[in-house]
């Protein structure tokens, strides 16, 4: 499936869900544990590069959901008790 139809396939599914009422709110985990689909930039947490592409992918998101109200960005599952039993453990701190 080319982009174009992943996109026309999304439009499809959200108009669906939207004539049952239901709202619909994305969720981008950003969260160290929950970020494997960040793929190389997974290991970049807290640059200057991440956080480009994070603003980048909540703005893209903003747009294909038709600016909906909220986005859901992860993120509450980081904290090394979360991780115990992970080969590489990240956690952010303080303003990070």
């Amino acid at each position: 499936m080319n982009e174009e139809e992943v996109i026309e396939k999304l439009e499809k599914k959200l108009s669906e869900a939207r004539a049952l009422g239901l709202t619909v709110i994305p969720k981008l985990n950003f969260s160290a544990t929950h970020d494997l689909w960040l793929g190389e930039y997974a290991r970049m947490l807290s640059t200057s590069i991440y956080y480009r592409v994070a603003k980048d992918l909540i703005e893209e998101t903003y747009e294909m959901f038709d600016h909906p109200a909220y986005i859901h960005l992860g993120m509450d599952e980081e904290s090394a008790g979360m991780q115990k039993n992970y080969e590489m453990i990240t956690v952010r701190g303080e303003d990070l």
